[in-house]
């Protein structure tokens, strides 16, 4: 077994080679600084490890032991010998953290995670990526996934380096999230032009954020900096504020939120001064609250998920250091759960609307029944200037009997919108019977352009032109209703497409556990758009069979609907995981996707109304 140690003047890289490998052979390390042990990494099956640069210069050479408890074996081998004379040169007094760091919460967006973890399995930039080693120099893109390298860009592998260097105190990790802003810096200059997101908005303001603590860290610890070292942080920094400080560089969504919030950070971390620097973070951020959130205090970016998301973040900031905000962050900060809550679906998860996904909240807020049926009490609530409204049985009613609709039309801003205006998502019994597509992924590709689109929506559109959501321009779609009356609910809204003519009226009559009818009114000057279609995308597990010339939905070989098509139908298909033409598609987790049934009716182009009736029923097939 042969040791390799290597000075790559920003990490020692330690590579083995043992070509008596077998399957569960481990290796852990120890740094040596002549016969003292300076650093350790414990085993794992990485055959290349990286250290953070020693302070000391002197002889150093690593011990590497190879264990394999299944076959009970053990051996060790010592590395070449290298002189080192760091090339990072922080001045510390002790290898321990003398600060006390009374402002931390400040910076708790990016102080989390398992840093053992992060050593022995690497980066996980989101549930099912593959690992990524977290090796100098990182590759911070171009990649094949965009996500990944905005995570990377963003040093979110960083938050577990921060939380172990707070438990520890041990100022060796300090140089190891150091060695990765050099790294970074370095990599701008080597691949000039390459990496799309080393200035992308919301990458900015985290790594902002991650600055700001650094600096924090220097100043509570007393550490000096060579003046290589200083200049080169100096100019990561300004590099940051410049950025920041362009009005037209920032983004007045959840991203925004990273960016003002890394702005405001260095700020203070820097103890600036300048009354009119920090001004601008506070004027900034009252125009994104102002931009992003309704009177109703709902996020409107189009989305159960980024409400949440977006509330969260806004209610964490720093109160202190955004004092004229205060008062509205406090107004979100008291509804923001409840609002959760209604779009959150029976299932627990989020109504799938929009960029949505995740886990919901539940809803605890102390409701009244709108009117009680066979024991179940159903609410409602209408946010009108946020464009939801919503349907249910009480949150106390078990799963298996829940029933809900949520009928919505968000029109306030393009962020994370999909072309589903006056679309609707309808659980029943417990199950998501018609159902939304999702998300799928960030990908700029033909994918990500068919969830987004209307087609992957119950909407009402053209059989031969789709329509994006930069088609529909904001203020254009509304819900205009949601009124119950001796227990039935009727909900109306309007959209339309001004490049198209296209001018669309829904109005649902729902009775909860009995029916629903859709009634849609159309006119429109599409002279090429060809036939009208009418979408209705159906749950997971959930088929569609003709029985007595209608279309019936069925789950466990049990009849859970039937479908009433308008007389005037010209034809009618089903599409399941169909990729030519894409349809019958959803995405409950990013860049997977799973068939369902999608019902596509067809209707000439000329049609002016169009009745739909889905009739709730629960029983077995004959």
């Amino acid at each position: 077994m042969e040791v390799k140690l290597i000075n790559n003047n920003l990490v020692l890289d330690v590579i083995v080679d043992n070509p008596s490998e077998v399957n569960d052979d481990e290796y852990a390390f120890y740094l040596m600084h002549y016969k003292e042990k300076v650093d350790e990494q414990w085993y794992s099956k990485n055959k290349h490890i990286q250290f953070p640069l020693p302070d000391k210069k002197g002889e150093y050479y690593v011990i590497c032991f190879q264990r394999n408890l299944k076959k009970n074996t053990k051996s060790k081998s010592n590395s070449n010998r290298l002189l080192l004379s760091p090339a990072i040169r922080l001045n510390l007094s002790t290898g321990s953290s003398k600060g006390h760091y009374k402002q931390l919460k400040y910076f708790r967006r990016v102080i989390h995670g398992d840093y053992v973890s992060l050593k022995r399995t690497g980066y996980i930039p989101r549930v099912g990526a593959t690992p990524i080693p977290l090796r100098i120099p990182v590759n911070y893109g171009p990649r094949n996934d965009r996500n990944i390298e905005f995570a990377l860009n963003s040093w979110k592998f960083l938050a577990p380096v921060w939380k172990r260097y707070f438990e520890t105190k041990k100022l060796r990790f300090l140089k190891e999230i150091y060695a990765f802003m050099l790294d970074w810096s370095q990599s701008l200059s080597i691949k000039s032009g390459e990496n799309t997101f080393a200035w992308y908005d919301m990458a900015v303001g985290t790594r902002a954020i991650h600055l700001g603590l650094f600096l924090y860290v220097l100043s509570e610890e007393a550490i000096e900096f060579s003046p290589r070292d200083s200049r080169i942080l100096n100019s990561i920094v300004e590099n940051h504020i410049v950025y920041l400080e362009n009005e037209k560089n920032l983004k007045f969504n959840n991203h925004g939120v990273w960016q003002i919030l890394g702005l405001r950070l260095l700020y203070w971390s820097k103890n600036e001064s300048d009354k009119s620097k920090i001004k601008f973070c506070e004027q900034q951020l009252d125009k994104l609250i102002e931009l992003n959130f309704t009177e109703e205090n709902v996020s409107s970016e189009n989305s159960p998920f980024y409400h949440k998301y977006t509330a969260d973040l806004i209610c964490q900031l720093p109160t202190q250091l955004f004092k004229k905000t205060q008062a509205r962050i406090t107004a979100i900060q008291d509804q923001k759960d409840e609002v959760s809550g209604w779009l959150t679906s029976p299932s627990g998860f989020f109504f799938l609307i929009g960029d949505s996904d995740d886990k919901g909240m539940e809803l605890k807020t102390k409701l009244e029944c709108d009117f009680v049926k066979d024991g179940k009490c159903f609410v409602s609530k209408y946010y009108p200037g946020s464009g939801y409204a919503i349907v249910r049985t009480h949150p106390n009613v078990d799963i298996q009997d829940s029933s809900a609709l949520i009928f919505h039309a968000t029109s306030s801003s393009y962020s994370h919108a999909h072309a589903d205006k006056l679309s609707f998502i309808l659980f029943q019994k417990g199950l998501e019977l018609i159902t939304d597509s999702g998300k799928y992924s960030y990908e700029n590709d033909q994918w990500r352009r068919y969830f987004v689109s209307d087609r992957a929506h119950n909407t009402v559109g053209f059989s031969q032109r789709v329509v994006m959501p930069n088609e529909i321009e904001l203020g254009d779609s509304s819900i205009s209703e949601c009124t119950e009356l001796n227990g039935e609910y009727i909900l109306s809204g309007l959209t339309q497409v001004r490049s198209l003519g296209f001018k669309h009226n829904r109005k649902i009559i729902y009775r909860p556990n009995t029916y629903m009818q859709i009634v849609d009114t159309v006119s429109h000057s599409a002279g090429k758009g060809g036939g009208l279609e009418v979408r209705l995308h159906f749950g997971l597990n959930i088929s569609l069979q003709e029985i007595n010339n209608r279309i019936v939905a069925l789950h466990e070989n049990k009849i859970i609907a039937s479908i009433e098509m308008d007389a005037r139908l010209q034809k009618y298909e089903v599409y399941c995981g169909s990729e030519k033409p894409i349809l019958g598609w959803t995405s409950r987790v990013y860049k997977k996707k799973k068939p369902i049934n999608t019902l596509i009716m067809t209707f000439a182009a000329n049609t002016k109304e169009i009745t739909t009736k889905v009739y709730l029923c629960n029983y077995p097939v004959k």
